[in-house]
């Protein structure tokens, strides 16, 4: 058998085939270095997409936490009797029935008009929402126990209330039984709610 006259011709085609598949394992690896780059990034991305969501989530509990607390609070406020409307002649049958009690000398009083509990700041439209009535009472009792008598039975008229000033003196006249003569402002307080 004679050798070829250019034996690397013989070569030829296994060196194509390999050339052919180096290149398509240098393609492999390119796309899939591409891919995992891709896939990185899309985990890097659905990461940060949970964290922001667990974010939210936490933000949303807090403020339902929140919101629940404060209707709780809101809840209470009402039970108190505040946010009913200002009723003058429940108020005015209550202090009559005072005066008739037998612990009681002498009862006399005045409801001013309805005024903001707190003025209002100076240039804001916004409307009070905290108004009192004040009750301004003069009575006269036979001793301590019977005023602290008298400010409780004020205090059971299903209206929050705040004295703001009381003024105690003794009264010791000649032939007369001492006795103890009362002077008080008390605000009978009540909630006005705004109406969106």
């Amino acid at each position: 058998m004679t050798p070829p006259d250019r034996p690397y011709l013989q070569l030829r085609t296994p060196a194509v085939i390999c050339a052919v598949l180096l290149a398509g394992g240098i393609g492999v690896a390119f796309s899939s270095h591409q891919l995992l780059n891709i896939a990185e990034e899309r985990t890097r991305a659905a990461a940060r997409s949970l964290a922001q969501t667990e974010h939210a989530l936490l933000e949303a509990e807090q403020t339902a936490n929140q919101t629940r607390e404060a209707l709780t609070r809101h809840a209470k406020v009402l039970s108190t009797g505040i946010s009913r409307p200002a009723d003058r002649v429940a108020w005015i049958e209550h202090l009559e029935s005072l005066r008739r009690s037998p612990s009681i000398t002498q009862l006399n009083y005045e409801i001013s008009p309805e005024h903001p509990l707190m003025p209002a700041e100076a240039g804001t439209d916004e409307r009070p929402v905290l108004l009192a009535h004040t009750l301004h009472m003069h009575a006269s009792v036979p001793h301590e126990d019977a005023f602290l008598e008298l400010m409780n039975r004020l205090g059971k008229a299903d209206t929050p209330l705040r004295p703001t000033r009381c003024q105690l003196s003794r009264l010791d006249e000649a032939g007369k039984k001492a006795s103890l003569n009362v002077h008080c402002d008390v605000d009978w307080i009540h909630l006005r709610l705004t109406t969106p």
